[in-house]
């Protein structure tokens, strides 16, 4: 774009689309931004404000405090932006850590607080201990990210304190009766995960106080009137979990009272009542 022409750029649907007039191209835009040279600027008007461009990071802050798609150009000049630019990009959009090379031990904690799936791409001298902790401590599910030869006693204890479903990452044979309760006493529906010879009517009766729905993985030789009122007490729809054995009127009709769609797992010959 020749110096002195002016370049207007409309934000269209909600802010989130460039439109450009009085440029050659998106590409020849963001081109021309990347190539000023030290104390030069580009002055860019806006449906709303008047914006002086001296530097490309000014740019793509602008861009994403805009919450604008960023061209690829802008995107492949993140190497030279800041750390703190950097992290910016990440708090904004996760995906942004994967294009980053220099990556930094703080942009990593960022990331995998944000989404443990970027674990894959942390770069091996930077994959600690405390790195994969952090990421735990965040999202249960970063355990699946974790590799097996770091994965410590002490790092399952506090992943299924703090969200219980974690128990499924956890190698069946480091499934101790003490990980299970601690699963448990955070989530019921980890009983699903419980090896079932480790499940007792205690157990059990825990998991369905925290969730009516892990009556489910109840074994039926636990399943017991109490238990089951406890359950349908907690919701409808565990009345699907109850043994027909033990579906009596009065808990057909707590199951109703709950949610009138509990109809679909009341007995037959006990339907005409509703």
């Amino acid at each position: 774009m020749p110096s002195g022409i002016e370049c207007t750029i409309c934000f269209m649907n909600n802010g989130r689309e460039l439109i450009y007039s009085n440029c050659p191209s998106k590409h020849s835009f963001h081109k021309t931004c990347l190539e000023l040279a030290p104390g030069t600027s580009r002055v860019f008007h806006t449906s709303q404000e008047l914006v002086k461009i001296d530097t490309v990071e000014k740019l793509f802050r602008y861009f994403l405090n805009k919450s604008c798609q960023i061209d690829s150009t802008i995107i492949n000049a993140l190497n030279s932006f800041s750390e703190e630019l950097q992290m910016e990009s990440v708090r904004r959009s996760v995906n942004m850590f994967k294009l980053i090379d220099n990556k930094t031990p703080a942009l990593c904690r960022l990331a995998v607080s944000r989404s443990p799936h970027l674990l894959n791409f942390i770069p091996e001298n930077l994959k600690t201990p405390e790195l994969f902790g952090h990421a735990a401590g965040c999202c249960g599910s970063a355990l699946e990210f974790i590799p097996d030869q770091l994965k410590t006693p002490e790092l399952y204890r506090s992943s299924v304190q703090l969200f219980g479903y974690t128990l499924r990452y956890v190698s069946m044979h480091l499934r101790t009766l003490e990980l299970c309760n601690l699963a448990i006493s955070c989530s019921g529906s980890a009983l699903e995960f419980v090896p079932e010879y480790m499940k007792t009517p205690e157990m059990c009766r825990l998991a369905v106080a925290k969730d009516g729905l892990a009556l489910e993985f109840v074994p039926d030789c636990f399943k017991t009137p109490t238990l089951c009122l406890l359950a349908v007490g907690k919701g409808g729809h565990a009345l699907n979990f109850v043994p027909n054995v033990l579906k009596t009127p009065q808990l057909c009709d707590l199951a109703m009272k709950e949610d009138c769609e509990s109809i679909e797992y009341v007995p037959d010959h006990l339907k005409s009542r509703f």
